[in-house]
């Protein structure tokens, strides 16, 4: 049996492949994940926010890049060469938020059907873009743990989040131990339940699908809602004050919390490292679940037929019952 420590010791090589596949491809990895929402996917400052997050992602990872597209130059998915786009200068160059959606992918794999230790993904819908002119603005960019042991470790990686934090100004986001699955949406409608699987029995793994939560935050609003709790997590000063204010939500969180400011928000930290926990030994990130117990009167619940965690049953409804008892695991 795998063991927790085990797992945090060796995730990088973690990999599961579905077992109906003949070619035993990966669909599932793990690593580190960070997702952040901004609240007016067409504000100017915003979407050039996003941009220069995007920029900086993919100068950091550089040649772990294999294939990407993006609104500035194409709509499809294809090769990807460092240094092929630089995103924020074009976006400074002229941007036409009322008919202009801004976002793009870019994934370590050629092949999205293949699970991927690095995957960037940002949107802001541009105002005619109906009905998603009214979603948050998203940005999703996910790691390796390696790459951070060899880079100044988890500090760095938590350091950068509250960089990205200082020039979005989110008004939700979470980083820390998260499922990769494959990029594919169809894939992972067939191989999705990998990842429910194993963030079932870890209760500080995220699982993650940056778009759909943005859609769920409208759409479970008003006011807009949150997902969860994780070793980061981004509120910013309306959410605290929608909590019943900022005394409430952070005074008493004790000793082994972090607080990192930002412009109109605060990235809390729980913990000095983030924790995967295990089910199988009843153990529940104890500084997670204090945080989460905050946040219950804004989570998100999906509602029928709507899901982010796979059944292996055939029912969308078994996928949407699994998601919201997922989001409320830290309870």
């Amino acid at each position: 049996m795998i063991t927790r420590d085990f797992l945090v010791q060796h995730m990088d090589e973690f990999e599961l492949a579905n077992p109906l596949d003949r070619k035993p491809d990966v669909r599932l990895r793990m690593g580190l994940g960070c997702s952040l929402y901004m609240r007016d996917p067409q504000c100017p400052r915003t979407r050039l926010a996003l941009a220069r997050c995007a920029d900086h992602y993919l100068d950091l990872v550089g040649g772990r890049i294999a294939s990407g597209m993006d609104s500035v130059r194409n709509a499809s998915l294809g090769d990807y060469r460092p240094g092929d786009v630089r995103l924020a200068e074009a976006i400074a160059a002229g941007d036409d938020v009322d008919n202009h959606s801004f976002g793009g992918v870019f994934y370590g794999e050629r092949e999205p059907r293949i699970a991927s230790h690095f995957d960037l993904e940002f949107g802001a819908a541009s105002s005619q873009a109906a009905p998603l002119h009214t979603r948050p603005a998203f940005f999703r960019a996910t790691f390796p743990l390696g790459w951070w042991r060899e880079r100044g470790g988890l500090e760095a990686f938590a350091r950068l989040v509250h960089h990205w934090c200082t020039l979005l100004s989110p008004f939700h986001g979470y980083a820390g131990y998260a499922a990769l699955p494959s990029l594919d949406q169809a894939e992972f409608r067939r191989s999705g339940y990998l990842a429910t699987m194993v963030a079932e029995r870890f209760p500080g793994l995220d699982v993650d699908h940056a778009s759909s939560v943005a859609s769920m935050a409208r759409r479970c609003g008003p006011p807009l809602k949150l997902k969860s709790a994780n070793w980061l997590t981004a509120l910013d000063d309306e959410v605290l004050r929608a909590l019943g204010g900022r005394a409430t939500v952070l005074d008493d969180l004790g000793a082994g919390f972090g607080l990192h400011e930002y412009d109109g928000g605060v990235l809390v930290q729980a913990g000095a490292m983030p924790e995967l926990g295990d089910r199988e030994l009843d153990e529940v990130p104890a500084a997670y679940q204090q945080l989460s117990w905050k946040l219950r009167p804004l989570r998100m619940q999906y509602p029928d037929g709507w899901s982010l965690l796979r059944s292996p049953g055939p029912a969308a409804g078994d996928s949407t019952a699994l998601t919201n008892a997922w989001l409320a695991r830290l309870d």
